[in-house]
């Protein structure tokens, strides 16, 4: 544990190592070659904290308090909530100026030119425009009847085809998995057409901003 505290304390060891310690996972990020490969790699991230298109949990079924349950819910909101993307008043316009010139600021600072971080940074703000637009207000997502959605792993498979589940539960250890709760299926809908509609280079570009983001307050001062 000390060993810890002192590391993350080191501000001049950090500073010096730059974006060093993620570099192995941005090139292995750089390195997919199919959206097959891209979702696989995007769900060994999550053991890290990468949350990627979308989030998950075990909690008690809320129709079947015997018994837990897993549930997939929306995510891949940098800003978390929708009005940020959708909306067009001028703080909003404001504030989506700002995240544009950060985003595109960190992927200069993990070493690419202008142009290309300019262009990886459009990538992720469609991406994740078309995302918020298909997510649910934070008002909604407090309604627990219609978060509730309960159907079987297969009918989950069988729906949503273009998301490779099979890897995702594989991964977690979900094994035999029966049921679970989609908490909001439009998102979902979704999900499934925009993996199949963007290109493999923009969706990893939007993988490699969530590893970027995630990982940029545990890195140098930069």
């Amino acid at each position: 544990i000390a060993m810890l505290y002192n590391q993350v304390m080191d501000s001049t060891k950090l500073n010096a190592d730059g974006i060093k310690p993620i570099e192995s996972d941005l090139n292995t990020i750089r390195g997919i070659k199919d959206k097959d490969e891209l979702l696989a790699t995007m769900v060994k991230f999550m053991h890290k904290g990468i949350s990627g298109y979308f989030n998950y949990g075990i909690e008690t079924d809320i129709k079947d308090s015997k018994n837990y349950i897993v549930s997939i819910v929306q995510g891949g909101l940098t800003l978390n909530e929708r009005e940020y993307y959708t909306d067009t008043d001028e703080n909003t316009l404001n504030i989506m100026k700002a995240f544009r010139a950060y985003v595109q600021k960190m992927f200069e600072i993990v070493g690419y030119d202008t142009t290309t971080a300019t262009q990886k940074m459009e990538d992720v703000l469609k991406i994740e425009t078309r995302l918020a637009k298909a997510s649910k207000f934070r008002v909604e997502l407090r309604d627990p009847e219609a978060n509730y959605n309960k159907i079987s792993y297969a009918t989950l498979r069988g729906t949503y085809k273009n998301i490779d589940f099979d890897v995702f539960c594989n991964e977690m250890g979900f094994i035999n998995l029966e049921y679970l709760n989609l908490g909001q299926p439009d998102f979902m809908a979704e999900l499934n057409t925009l993996i199949a509609d963007e290109s493999v280079e923009a969706q990893k570009s939007f993988l490699e901003w969530t590893y970027i983001d995630a990982s940029a307050s545990y890195l140098s001062d930069e």
